[in-house]
C-alpha cells in the first residue's frame, strides 16, 4: 500500500450532506458532512485512518478529505450555511501546523471560517488542546456525545463549544440545569425514534436532524 492508493480513495470517496433544522420553525441551520467510504470498499472508518497512519500519510489524508468535502459543499452552494465536519486528532503530531493548513484550505476556497464547525475527536484534555492552538484556531466547535459515553459538565465547559449534541435524552435532562445558556443544542432524531419535534421543543433543544 502506498500514497497512490490513498489518492485513489480521495478520488472515489463520496459525501452525504445531512440537513440540520431549527426545532422552532424548521429553518435550515446547516449541513452535517458524512464521509462515505463504501465506494472504495470500506465500512470501517477507523480501520481506514489506522492504515493511513501506518503508511505515514495520516495528516495529508485528513486534509485532502476535508478539502474535497468543502469543494463539494461549494459546488452545491451549501457553504451559505453552517458546515459540520468531523476531525480525528489522535494521530496529529503538530496541532498548530495542522490548523494552519486548514486555514490555507479555507482561504483558497474563499470559505467563511465563521460558518465552519468541527466535531473534534480524541481530545482527552480540552484545556491543553486550546493552549496549543489558542493563536490559530478560529472555528466553531460542536461537542458530540458518542456511543457508550456520557458528558460531564467540566468537559462541556472546557470544550468551549458553540453546539452540543447529546446522544441520550436522559443524559441531557440530568445536566440541563448546569449547561451554559449560550450553548445551542442539537439532537439526532434517529437516536430515539419515539421522540418528536414537539418533545424537543418542550425540552428547549434548538436543532435536529435525521441520519
Amino acid at each position: 500500500m502506498n500514497q497512490l492508493y490513498f489518492k485513489r480513495i480521495i478520488e472515489k470517496i463520496q459525501y452525504n450532506f445531512i440537513p440540520i433544522y431549527s426545532v422552532e420553525d424548521d429553518s435550515l441551520l446547516g449541513y452535517k458532512i458524512i464521509k462515505d467510504f463504501t465506494p472504495v470498499g470500506f465500512n470501517d472508518k477507523d480501520f481506514m485512518y489506522q492504515m493511513a497512519f501506518e503508511e505515514g500519510v495520516f495528516e495529508e489524508f485528513i486534509l485532502e478529505l476535508l478539502e474535497k468535502a468543502y469543494k463539494v459543499a461549494k459546488e452545491k452552494n451549501y457553504d451559505r450555511h453552517f458546515l459540520f465536519y468531523t476531525l480525528r486528532m489522535n494521530y496529529i503530531s503538530n496541532l498548530h501546523e495542522f490548523f494552519s493548513n486548514i486555514d490555507h484550505i479555507v482561504c483558497d476556497l474563499k470559505l467563511d471560517p465563521t460558518m465552519l464547525v468541527f466535531d473534534i475527536k480524541h481530545i482527552t484534555n480540552w484545556y491543553s488542546f486550546y493552549q496549543k492552538i489558542e493563536n490559530i484556531y478560529k472555528y466553531k466547535t460542536i461537542l458530540k456525545e458518542n456511543r457508550g459515553e456520557k458528558f460531564n459538565i467540566t468537559a462541556i465547559k472546557d470544550s468551549k463549544s458553540t453546539f452540543l449534541e447529546f446522544r441520550i435524552i436522559d443524559h441531557f435532562i440530568s445536566l440541563k440545569n448546569e449547561i451554559p445558556e449560550n450553548l445551542k443544542l442539537i439532537f439526532n432524531l434517529n437516536y430515539n425514534k419515539r421522540i418528536t419535534k414537539k418533545e424537543l421543543k418542550r425540552l428547549k433543544i434548538d436543532y435536529y436532524y435525521k441520519n
